[in-house]
């Protein structure tokens, strides 16, 4: 979660967050990795991957969601990109461009949160097992104001 001070966005201002972390299913049956992004009391975007499957390797993620003011102080649109890789061995490091089990998804959603007063960007992240061999761990991340 990064709170956005009241009246820093303006009207065409955009708070841009990235984060980077690591996937891990080591055992039992597939699973998906959820995601909900939500901007004070509105949710802006929700969804499942598809089927992971069953890896001892790590999966790096990779995600940057970009929210905008359209304009005026209560008219948001979030778009943004969520990078989940296979789980191939690379030659060195983590992440195998040579397979097409990396789900990639351009994502976009709309709110009208009055900008004007300080509101919150959550991101959440689920699992669709509850299993102590199923983790995401959050690696890094910021936020900035462009």
């Amino acid at each position: 979660s990064v709170a956005v001070p009241a009246n820093v966005m303006g009207t065409n201002r955009t708070v841009r967050t990235r984060l980077f972390g690591e996937y891990w299913h080591s055992a039992g049956a597939t699973a998906t990795f959820n995601l909900r992004v939500g901007f004070s009391t509105t949710t802006m975007y929700q969804d499942a991957t598809g089927s992971l499957a069953v890896s001892s390797n790590t999966r790096p993620i990779w995600m940057e969601f970009n929210l905008t003011n359209l304009g005026a102080t209560n008219s948001q649109l979030l778009a943004g990109k969520v990078v989940i890789a296979g789980t191939g061995g690379a030659i060195t490091g983590q992440g195998d461009m040579s397979t097409t089990a990396t789900q990639t998804a351009s994502i976009n959603g709309t709110a009208a949160i009055a900008t004007t007063s300080a509101a919150t960007l959550d991101v959440f992240v689920r699992h669709s097992v509850a299993s102590t061999l199923i983790t995401y761990r959050h690696i890094t991340g910021y936020t900035e104001l462009i």
